[in-house]
């Protein structure tokens, strides 16, 4: 009897430092996936072409989606991208202006017009329509889905409330976002 108890409390153990080392490595790899930085290797080449006081417009059926205003611009034709340099952006809801920041770096995907967003020292801070402000050391634009990602640590303010975590996702029509891992509110 003892030994079968013994033998059981193994089993037992070893599946549970199984599921565990499954479980670390799947959180290990989703992170990487994820927080994994946009590559600027396409910069090394010099650019196409370099434009002062960019601005860009999306449109859809008539309708503003967004806007971007760069002091400077550098289009790598190949690689269908912009590099951006001090951007101000403004996401348009279902509403008028859904959210707005101010980023150092921005990278635009000419093709698809996904945009990447960093800013340098401290966060970006993203103010929205409904009165709260997102703060992530970068941000990703997703055109097609029409969502706004932000990956690292991010922290959400609002007049009584804040809410972090280490990802969110957030529809630009909607507002609802989504705050996943290490998440933390605090309301007052």
């Amino acid at each position: 009897m003892f030994i079968k108890e013994y033998l059981l409390k193994q089993l037992l153990a070893l599946g549970i430092c199984g599921v565990f080392l499954f479980v670390l490595f799947y959180t290990i790899h989703f992170v990487r996936q994820h927080n994994t930085p946009i590559s600027f290797a396409f910069t090394r080449t010099k650019a196409d072409v370099q434009i002062d006081r960019f601005s860009l417009v999306q449109s859809q059926n008539g309708a503003k989606d967004w806007e971007l205003v760069a002091k400077r611009a550098k289009m790598y034709d190949k690689d269908s991208k912009a590099v951006l340099e001090d951007v101000q952006v403004k996401v348009f809801g279902y509403r008028g202006v859904g959210l707005s920041f101010d980023a150092d770096k921005g990278v635009l995907n000419t093709a698809t017009k996904d945009l990447f967003f960093e800013r340098y020292g401290k966060p970006l801070a993203v103010s929205l329509s409904s009165g709260y402000t997102i703060y992530s050391p970068s941000l990703d634009w997703q055109d097609t889905k029409r969502e706004v990602l932000a990956n690292g640590p991010v922290t959400i303010v609002g007049s009584r409330v804040e809410i972090s975590g280490n990802r969110l996702i957030m529809g630009a029509d909607t507002g609802d976002f989504q705050v996943i891992g290490n998440v933390e509110a605090k309301v007052q």
